[in-house]
């Protein structure tokens, strides 16, 4: 556990819960330490389901854009470095999410935003409350995706569908998800804790290797043998749009509360 990621057993279920409410829950480099400790937990033989989930209002705001800041003295490079470096990180628990040696139920509230729609649609069943929200935010700030997003949207709404999205920092509703096949089930938001633990209880009640060899089936028909390439493709993206003056600028807007002027240059600014 840390301090925000919590982890809870409830029998065979491991509930790996984001706990970082206030700010969010957004990504950082303790988030992602605290999901892969959970991973470690879950490979453990008395974990036979993971549940990820969230605690407040939101599931997961995407990255803690102060960290995306320069700090004093920072180059353009060296913020483009941290980024990708995070990013890396993030990429590492959503490969080892996939291949964690147990079934795995998201539970989504509120929003899942930028990087939290990857964490989102990892689950081999995704639950949304009804009112839950995707939005990549993306280009908002100057960046190009990561987390799997780009990867998971495409296939799951068709290129189209999924560079208007991503281009236009649209906003998908639990029920377009769900139309689009994205998702499993939409519940009340009311009902979704509890229908997420129920539905985690019954999959560890389940024959855990026969479920396995059925996930892996699904994922092999869907052609899913190209997330790995992907993921280093976004890392390599999101560093490079984060040194750059637009990714610069956007992340400072953001920070100031304005509305970022982008100039499309691939110039890196001279420093003063």
């Amino acid at each position: 556990m840390t301090g925000v990621v919590r982890l809870e057993q409830d029998g065979g279920v491991l509930r790996v819960v984001l706990d970082d409410a206030d700010a969010g829950n957004v990504i950082g480099r303790e988030l992602v330490t605290g999901l892969l400790a959970g991973l470690d937990a879950a490979a453990g033989g008395d974990v036979r389901c993971l549940l990820l989930t969230s605690a407040g209002p939101n599931f997961c705001m995407g990255g803690d854009i102060r960290y995306f800041s320069p700090s004093d003295g920072e180059s353009s490079g060296g913020v483009g470095a941290k980024i990708g470096e995070l990013a890396g990180g993030l990429h590492v628990a959503l490969r080892r999410l996939r291949d964690v040696p147990v079934p795995v139920v998201t539970a989504v509230r509120g929003w899942a935003a930028g990087a939290g729609i990857g964490l989102a649609l990892a689950g081999d069943v995704v639950l949304l409350a009804s009112s839950a929200r995707m939005r990549p935010g993306y280009i908002a700030l100057g960046f190009a995706p990561d987390g799997g997003v780009s990867w998971r949207l495409t296939r799951g709404l068709g290129p189209a569908r999924a560079a208007d999205l991503l281009l236009t920092n649209g906003i998908l509703t639990a029920a377009d998800a769900l139309a689009a096949g994205l998702v499993s089930r939409v519940v009340p938001d009311d009902e979704l804790d509890a229908a997420a633990l129920e539905l985690a209880r019954s999959l560890a009640a389940g024959p855990t290797r026969a479920l396995l060899r059925t996930r892996d089936l699904v994922r092999a028909a869907a052609g899913e043998a190209g997330l790995d390439a992907h993921l280093d493709a976004e890392a390599a993206a999101i560093a490079a749009s984060a040194s750059e003056p637009d990714g610069l600028e956007g992340v400072a807007a953001f920070l100031s509360k304005r509305r970022p002027t982008f100039t499309g240059t691939a110039s890196t600014p001279t420093p003063r």
